[in-house]
């Protein structure tokens, strides 16, 4: 918020400041504020080409939207700055400190956004059921979101539920078809689960969707069929 008030007038006066738009853009993002902070994104990019702050900030937008739907998550100044310092132990893998910001972020204003980030940076350290629960309440917010019914199934895959790994993920692919994520990790299931040809049905379309997983599904696809003595 206050580097948004600083900002205002300073974009005002030298609009064609690459670096301005970016940091104008980032704080319009950060403060939930996608619309607005998307344009300024891709003006600073049309000003810059390659501009590196506008580009990370337009990834995490993508993030933001996908989880969202494209709606709007306004955090208040105390909520806001934790996650914000949560974005940023994730960008330097402290996933502890991540988890710990979230959680802040979470008590001072609860978000299903900041329950995803949360479920997020546990999973990344670690704690998987810490995770599954942070996910599930993300999903009260989000209860169509692939990205969110994704990374439930993996979670619960490493927690080794096939069943509920089923559902989450059958529902991911359901709500996007076009996460190749989302299919590779419903393939895993059923590969788990001996049921051989939906799971090679699953890799293939995985591969299909995102080619630089190719080499994963092309491999896993191989030994199904050895599996299946083929």
């Amino acid at each position: 918020s206050g580097a948004l008030k600083l900002l205002e007038p300073l974009v005002a006066a030298a609009p064609d400041d690459a670096e301005l738009q970016a940091l104008y853009g980032t704080a319009l993002v950060r403060l939930g504020r996608l619309d607005d902070g998307k344009q300024a994104l891709d003006t600073a990019l049309a000003l810059e080409p390659g501009q590196a702050l506008a580009k990370r900030s337009l990834e995490l937008l993508d993030q933001q939207r996908q989880l969202t739907g494209g709606a709007d998550v306004t955090f208040d100044e105390e909520a806001g700055v934790a996650f914000q310092q949560g974005l940023y132990a994730l960008d330097v893998k402290d996933y502890t400190a991540a988890a710990s910001a979230f959680a802040r972020s979470n008590a001072a204003q609860a978000t299903g956004l900041a329950s995803f980030y949360l479920g997020y940076a546990k999973q990344l350290g670690g704690d998987t059921r810490g995770a599954v629960d942070a996910y599930q309440v993300a999903l009260q917010s989000y209860p169509d979101s692939d990205i969110v019914l994704n990374n439930l199934g993996y979670a619960q895959i490493e927690l080794g539920r096939f069943d509920l790994a089923l559902d989450y993920l059958r529902r991911a692919v359901a709500s996007n078809p076009d996460n190749a994520q989302a299919h590779l990790n419903l393939g895993i299931v059923y590969y788990a689960i001996q049921r051989f040809d939906e799971s090679i049905s699953e890799f293939t379309e995985a591969g299909r969707l995102d080619p630089s997983l190719q080499a994963t599904t092309d491999g896993l696809i191989a030994d199904v069929r050895k599996r299946m003595g083929q």
